[in-house]
């Protein structure tokens, strides 16, 4: 999908989206220069809660579709595009600092108020927990304790990682039986063998099978004992 300019814009009719959740908002970046942020609001007033979206990278608000759709009653969701990336204004480059100051103050036009819930994917993740640190107030209490990063091993997963791992390792899986008929190399190492094993680490890492799940809330756990 192609943009006219690099001013911010509204998308064009897409699956998923109501248009009314479609907003333009001006809020001056980390520099003090005012930017127009598109962002999705399905705009309930938040009297239970907000969720705050933040997307990475390569998407934009476009992916947090469902959660709009789906909120419960009382929670107003809020996903934006960040500056420079999906409908919003086109900016130069931005540091994460940077990134973090452009979204407190777009949040701070917003009005949002608390308890606000972050929800992020990719480089979101650092940026909704810088957001996190400076807002700790907006936050639940229990939520607030948990933001100091000195203490907390940050494991920033992005939607529909499954199916990307899954493409990746059955391509990977092709080239180990490839390598298999090798001989220099079949007489040497188990290729397919190997390949499964990496493919299982894998999966493990990325906490897609049992396994790598429980030793997810493993880690969990151990954490919450801590505090």
């Amino acid at each position: 999908m192609t943009r006219a300019s690099d001013a911010a814009q509204r998308p064009p009719a897409l699956p998923g989206i109501d248009p009314a959740w479609s907003r333009l908002v001006s809020a001056p970046d980390a520099d003090g220069v005012a930017r127009t942020w598109h962002l999705l609001d399905n705009g309930a007033d938040g009297a239970v809660g907000t969720l705050l979206c933040v997307h990475g990278n390569p998407t934009w608000s476009y992916l947090w579709r469902r959660f709009i759709a789906q909120a419960p009653a009382g929670w107003r969701v809020v996903a934006v595009d960040q500056l420079g990336m999906g409908w919003s204004e086109r900016t130069t480059p931005r540091t994460l600092a940077q990134r973090v100051d452009d979204l407190g103050s777009l949040t701070d036009t917003l009005g949002l108020h608390g308890p606000v819930v972050t929800l992020a994917h990719d480089w979101g993740g650092p940026i909704s927990l810088g957001w996190a640190q400076a807002h700790r107030a907006q936050l639940r209490s229990d939520d607030a304790q948990r933001t100091g990063l000195q203490n907390v091993v940050l494991k920033v997963q992005r939607p529909g990682i499954g199916e990307i791992v899954a493409v990746d390792l059955a391509a990977l899986r092709r080239v180990g039986r490839w390598l298999s008929r090798i001989r220099i190399v079949s007489s040497r190492v188990d290729m397919p063998a190997l390949m499964e094993e990496f493919a299982q680490a894998s999966l493990e890492d990325a906490c897609l099978n049992h396994g790598g799940a429980a030793h997810q809330n493993r880690r969990g756990n151990a954490f919450v004992q801590r505090q």
